[in-house]
């Protein structure tokens, strides 16, 4: 994996996770070099923001603010932002599979880190 180390920690970590998102959704060959330009709104994009920044727990937290976010989650300030737009207008509350599994897995971490305190 090469990507430039001249970046800041959270720019590296959003790379990586877009690079994990090749990976996961079989488009990374291999036998080829792979490079990757995550845009607005893509698979990889998409992929990286439940990775690093899953909306079920900066909502049970109450991380809404893009300072907040980009401070724990360790995101650019520019995904925060955007991040946290998308946090404010989005009334339909998401109970899907995987949102279910983030937050009880989010909880029994909580749980257990506060039994051994």
């Amino acid at each position: 994996v090469f990507f430039n180390d001249q970046s800041s920690d959270p720019i590296i970590r959003w790379c990586l996770s877009g690079i994990l998102a090749g990976i996961e959704l079989g488009e990374v060959n291999s036998s080829t070099l792979f490079t990757i330009a995550c845009k607005d709104g893509d698979d990889f994009e998409t992929f990286a923001y439940y990775f690093t920044s899953p909306d079920i727990i900066l909502k049970t937290t109450g991380i809404c603010s893009p300072e907040e976010i980009m401070q724990n989650c360790q995101i650019p300030f520019d995904k925060a932002h955007k991040k946290s737009k998308k946090l404010k207008f989005s009334f339909i509350e998401k109970n899907t599979c995987l949102d279910k599994i983030l937050k009880y897995n989010f909880d029994d971490y909580i749980e257990s880190h506060n039994n051994r305190s």
